[in-house]
């Protein structure tokens, strides 16, 4: 068995040279694709709801202490982190922290998936797609991209690429090692992948023990001392025809570019589901006809039965949780279980659609590759290349709830004029529209 899986583990030749100016390129051109992306109110002048509304407010009520804090019953390691940060600089400048900040973790996260898969793709535009396809999620723009309650999403892609990839150079020890860390400290979620962490130890064996095992180690000792002393919270059940409505709306049918939101386009959410199996069943057909014959086919065919077996597992734990109680827990009359559940589809879509891409991309490598683009392969491949893409052409730019933002700077300085005519507290609007962050005037006027 080890030997089997040991190919699934792959080491890349460390970038030099000219090859270095791949990273810092990724990393300016989707932070601005992803800032830019965001309609309405620029993010540099907007907060999102968790950002202010809970971490920017513990760091600046009880500083470092916050990092003991959990929320939603688990730990925030980054957001924390950002939240400090922004608790040191003046009150007008937390979007600059929050949002712009969000926007260059995703270009960073973009920059080490594209040098992590350089290891699995033999052609370097294919690990520009994978990169792409990290930092611009189809389905994003509704709430995930932009802030930092809602990297961890991202993270989570971080996590899969580092639980693969076995770097060699001390660069890429630290990179790995640091997702590890920020990835298992704040996204909990990724403890679904300590299977493949697993197999990685079966596969690897001593050499599976690296700076990114001792990352994630630390991140998820910081996690589990987060989530075993938070308080217990009082939850509902999510409704499973909701869910798997609000997942198939939101997360399938954005994916592939389509915007619907009436009534019959709803009931079209359980058929919709159908489309991602199907297609990583097409995907999988052409990845391992493609590989046949090839010196390497038996690894990569094992690489792709992996990612099938992943992206089966995070889709089916989506439609578990409608079964369990606690998981999301929100004040009575926020939302409707089946407006929480639209919205909640895309960003719990992030990985799974994501994994799909990636098995795409291992056979369009393939065809790619090949010496005849024209052969059986390249036809068997082609329906699968378009599902990717119509979701590169998705309408990036729509259905963002966050588009009628308040202007953060302008409810600062409201905030700062009311508390100079007597007023105690301030309230300042942020989005959605139900959140507030809510500051004592000695906070608001001492951050001036």
């Amino acid at each position: 068995m080890r030997e089997a899986f040991a190919g699934c583990f792959r080491e890349s030749e460390p970038l030099r040279g000219r090859g270095l100016v791949h990273v810092p390129f990724i990393v300016v051109c989707i932070a601005l694709l992803s800032l830019f992306r965001q309609v309405g109110t620029r993010p540099w002048r907007s907060l999102w709801a968790e950002d202010g509304a809970e971490f920017l407010l513990r760091a600046l009520d009880r500083g470092s202490a916050s990092f003991t804090d959990s929320y939603a019953g688990y730990g925030h390691l980054l957001p924390r982190t950002m939240a400090m940060l922004a608790s040191a600089l003046p009150l007008a400048w937390a979007p600059w922290v929050f949002s712009v900040g969000a926007a260059i973790f995703i270009g960073l996260i973009a920059a080490f998936v594209f040098v992590a898969s350089r290891a699995y793709f033999r052609n370097t535009v294919v690990s520009y797609l994978a990169a792409i396809a990290a930092g611009l999620s189809p389905v994003a723009q509704i709430e995930t991209m932009n802030t930092v309650t809602n990297l961890q999403w991202y993270l989570m892609i971080a996590v899969f690429w580092g639980l693969l990839w076995c770097p060699r150079s001390r660069t890429s020890w630290i990179a790995s090692a640091l997702v590890g860390l920020i990835g298992f400290g704040s996204a909990p979620l990724v403890v679904l992948l300590l299977p493949l962490l697993l197999l990685r130890l079966v596969a690897k064996g001593r050499k599976a023990v690296d700076p990114f095992l001792a990352g994630s180690a630390l991140g998820l000792a910081y996690q589990l001392s987060i989530a075993l002393t938070a308080p217990q919270r009082p939850g509902g059940t999510l409704h499973p025809r909701a869910l798997a409505e609000g997942w198939g709306v939101r997360g399938i049918l954005e994916f592939v570019g389509t915007h619907f939101t009436t009534s019959w386009a709803r009931d079209l959410g359980w058929a919709s589901v159908l489309i991602i199996f199907v297609s990583v069943l097409l995907a999988a057909v052409g990845g391992l006809l493609a590989a046949k014959n090839d010196p390497s086919g038996r690894t990569d065919v094992l690489t792709v039965a992996l990612l099938i077996v992943i992206c089966v597992a995070f889709n089916g734990f989506f439609f578990a949780v409608s079964f369990t109680r606690g998981f999301v827990s929100l004040p009575e009359g926020l939302y409707d279980w089946h407006s929480l559940n639209l919205i909640a589809g895309s960003r719990y879509s992030v990985l799974p659609l994501y994994l799909v891409t990636v098995i795409v991309l291992l056979c369009v490598d393939h065809v790619l590759s090949s010496r005849n683009l024209f052969t059986y392969r390249a036809i068997l491949v082609a329906p699968a290349v378009a599902l990717l893409g119509m979701a590169l052409v998705t309408d990036y730019r729509g259905g963002m709830l966050r588009a009628g933002s308040p202007q953060w700077p302008a409810e600062v300085a409201r905030a700062q004029d009311d508390c100079r005519h007597g007023a105690e507290t301030a309230h300042l609007k942020i989005a959605p529209d139900n959140f507030v962050v809510s500051l004592s005037c000695a906070e608001v006027m001492r951050s001036r």
